[in-house]
């Protein structure tokens, strides 16, 4: 299962982590899976930004929030895209940073059917459990 890096670095700064509220993850994967699906490289960087944004607290930087940005994924991330690009971030450090971060929220929110089964502490109907 990949999982939510402690803490990332972009442009030179280091900022911690966490994952973002259910819908919001909803939504900036949804629209990173359409935008790939689309061909749309333009609308995957700006998913990726929008995952960057979403998992620390560089909006309160640029002074955005998902709210403000009309919970449009896309529109958020172009937001926070713009203001990396400003601080020094290239191209490839923010689809870098993004990647690792997309997917961790695609796996908490659609886990693999051997982590639902970890996690419940699945047993397969062959095996013995009797002592």
């Amino acid at each position: 299962m990949t999982t939510l890096p402690i803490s990332i670095t972009i442009a030179g700064k280091e900022h911690p982590t966490a994952m973002p509220g259910f819908s919001m993850r909803e939504d900036i994967t949804v629209a990173w899976s359409e935008a790939g699906t689309a061909g749309s490289w333009q609308h995957s960087r700006r998913a990726l930004a929008a995952a960057i944004g979403a998992c620390t607290t560089i909006p309160a930087a640029c002074g955005v929030t998902y709210a403000r940005a009309k919970y449009d994924p896309l529109g958020f991330g172009g937001h926070i895209y713009d203001h990396l690009r400003g601080q020094g971030a290239s191209t490839q450090e923010i689809v870098e940073v993004g990647t690792p971060l997309m997917l961790a929220m695609l796996e908490d929110l659609f886990p693999r059917e051997e982590e639902v089964a970890e996690a419940a502490g699945f047993t397969d109907a062959d095996e013995d459990t009797s002592t």
